[in-house]
C-alpha cells in the first residue's frame, strides 16, 4: 500500500483483505488493529526493522463478523 495513505485507510484496508501475512516497518506496527500473530519474523534491511507477521486463521471484517 502507499506510504502516503493515513494510518486508518491502512488498518480498514487490512481489515478488509484479512491476509495471512502481513509486512510492515516496526515503526508503522500500529497502523494496524489487534491481531493475534502465530509468527513474526524481524529482518533489517538497510538499517530499517521490517516485521514479516503471520496468522494462521484469516480474520473476519467487522461487519461479517457481527452478521454472523
Amino acid at each position: 500500500m502507499p506510504g502516503t495513505l493515513h494510518r486508518e485507510v491502512v488498518g480498514e484496508a487490512w481489515r478488509t483483505i484479512s491476509p495471512k501475512e502481513t509486512v510492515v516497518m516496526v515503526e508503522d506496527q500500529d497502523v494496524l488493529p489487534p491481531v493475534p500473530c502465530d509468527r513474526i519474523r524481524r529482518h533489517h534491511i538497510d538499517g530499517n526493522t521490517v516485521l514479516h507477521m503471520f496468522t494462521a486463521k484469516t480474520h473476519k471484517p467487522m461487519e461479517m463478523a457481527s452478521a454472523g
